[in-house]
């Protein structure tokens, strides 16, 4: 009995499955035929090393961008269409509705550190008077703490992004090649691909605040031109410049679509995360560190949405063009 494969999200599911594991759609057996060709063995394609390995391995170790032979082993991902903003913003809440826990430890983890430095800023500008009332008695010293803190900050919140939207990149093909994924490992691999996809953030913010500072306008095509660079950039195992280069290519033609998508999610996320910075700043005197952590933590499950729903996007772009990956 083949595997059926979800004509809406294309999940391949377990054989005997009437709806899809990922987004419960009604599942139809020729229709996933059809789709994806036979998906009798779906996870391994002859010659080549899955992403999902065996079960002594646990999921994903065994993928590598750089694999050996004709194709890479991510040519078979299955993917949703991308057609309508509906089409990526479904399985995207079908992640969180099923695998909450899985996405609630990567934010928990890829968080934590910045929301203990944030504390830290706070306790020692704050709370201990004497080193705040040291520090401003000299404008120059008050001046060199505020710039290097801000930056600390800054860095570590780019690096906490980083090691995120790796993270779940490689938990939602794990999910759409498996149906399972583990925390753990895609930790693990999240920080291998660390310091590429830091870079690859890094020049993406770096380019697309330069053409907001332009002129706006400019700065929106070109965070749309790039909306995939990360995506791009862990699965295809690209370079920083070759990541930006992969999104340029794939996003033409859909760079309308990917707005209306982003805009209609992002507009929710925004109002979302206004309600919940309001109701922990209107909560009184709480106790400052749990407070804190509980609230980056909320924030931080809001915003890990927009780098699942970048994900599907990039692997909708995939199906729709066809195109492959690029070595």
């Amino acid at each position: 009995m083949n595997n059926p494969v979800c004509a809406v999200c294309g999940h391949v599911n377990r054989a005997g499955a009437a709806a899809c594991e990922a987004c419960d759609a009604r599942l139809y057996e020729s229709e996933g035929a059809t789709d994806f060709g036979d998906a009798s063995e779906p996870f391994d394609p002859p010659g080549e090393s899955s992403w999902a390995a065996s079960d002594a391995a646990g999921p994903g170790r065994a993928w590598s961008p750089d694999d050996d032979g004709p194709t890479s082993p991510a040519d078979d991902i299955p993917a949703p269409p991308f057609k309508g903003a509906g089409d990526v913003i479904s399985p995207m809440l079908a992640v969180y509705r099923k695998h909450f826990t899985l996405v609630g430890i990567l934010v928990l983890v890829a968080t934590l550190p910045q929301a203990l430095l944030q504390y830290g800023i706070m306790d020692v500008t704050g709370l201990r008077r004497p080193v705040a009332e040291a520090v401003a008695r000299s404008a120059g010293a008050a001046l060199a703490f505020t710039v290097l803190s801000s930056l600390l900050f800054w860095l570590l919140a780019v690096a906490a992004s980083a090691l995120l939207s790796g993270a779940l990149v490689y938990a939602v093909v794990d999910l759409q090649r498996a149906g399972h994924s583990s925390a753990g490992e895609c930790l693990s691999r999240g920080l291998k691909a660390l310091p590429n996809v830091f870079l690859v953030s890094l020049l993406y913010g770096v380019v697309t605040t330069a053409g907001y500072v332009a002129l706006i306008v400019p700065g929106v095509i070109l965070s749309l031109m790039f909306a995939v660079c990360v995506p791009a950039a862990v699965v295809e195992g690209l370079g920083p410049i070759a990541s930006l280069q992969r999104s340029h290519e794939l996003t033409k033609g859909y760079k309308g679509l990917i707005f209306i998508t982003f805009f209609l999610w992002g507009l929710l996320v925004l109002a979302l995360g206004g309600v919940v910075t309001w109701s922990f700043a209107s909560a009184g005197k709480l106790d400052l560190l749990p407070t804190l952590l509980l609230q980056t933590a909320v924030l931080g499950m809001l915003n890990s949405t927009l780098h699942v729903l970048t994900v599907y996007i990039y692997l909708g772009l995939l199906r729709e063009r066809r195109s492959g990956f690029q070595k």
